[in-house]
C-alpha cells in the first residue's frame, strides 16, 4: 500500500507516524518505509507491506487507524495540507 502525504512538519508527523508502530504491527502491516520528496520534503510516499490485500484493507477500515487519523483530519483546518491514497 501506498500513502501519499503532504505535510506542513516533518519532525512533527514523523513523531506521530513512529508512536503508531505498535498499532500499525498489531493490524497486520509487515514492513513499512517512508521517503520524502527530493524537491520537496513536504511531500511524504508511506508504503506498508501486507501478507493479504485483506489485511491491508482491514488495516485501512481499522478502528484504531480510524482515532488516529480521522480524529486528527477533523481538527485541521479547512484548506489544510491533505493526503492521498494509491
Amino acid at each position: 500500500m501506498f500513502v501519499r502525504h503532504k505535510v506542513e512538519d516533518y519532525a512533527k508527523w514523523r513523531s506521530v507516524y513512529d508512536a503508531f508502530d505498535a498499532t500499525r504491527r498489531s493490524v497486520g502491516v509487515k514492513a513499512q518505509s517512508v521517503c520524502r520528496a527530493v524537491g520537496n520534503p513536504s511531500d511524504v510516499t508511506v508504503t506498508h507491506d501486507f501478507d493479504t490485500a485483506e489485511k491491508a484493507k482491514a488495516f485501512v477500515e481499522s478502528s484504531e487507524l480510524h482515532k488516529r487519523y480521522v480524529q486528527r483530519r477533523r481538527r485541521r483546518p479547512a484548506g489544510d495540507l491533505d493526503h492521498q491514497q494509491a
